[in-house]
């Protein structure tokens, strides 16, 4: 369980400190539309900024769910869903973070 822990932060840690400076060079070379491209990549660089808690909450659900534990899998799926839409109720429509509030 550590290792796996270890390996999600250490992941996290590569995805962002890569991901963030050459998002817009890879949303370019993706074919992304230049009307789209500022939005895009302020989205991409925002999500790949937070890879650590992004890979260690699928690392834990992975953990749970091969130990055999399939509900705390499953409700920690459901919360998170959940968690997200009602976030992006409050930061897009009332917060006006537009792009942003929904990364």
């Amino acid at each position: 369980m550590h290792s796996g822990i270890s390996l999600g932060v250490l992941s996290g840690l590569l995805i962002s400190i890569l991901g963030v400076p050459l998002c817009g060079v890879l949303l370019k070379a993706l074919g992304t539309p230049a009307e789209i491209l500022q939005e895009a990549t302020m989205y991409m660089r925002i999500r790949l900024a937070f890879g650590i808690p992004l890979l260690l909450t699928s690392f834990a659900a992975n953990i749970f769910y091969a130990s055999g534990d399939t509900q705390t899998s499953t409700w920690v799926g459901i919360f998170s869903g959940l968690s997200n839409v009602g976030l992006n109720v409050v930061f897009v429509p009332v917060l006006k973070m537009g792009v942003a509030g929904v990364a």
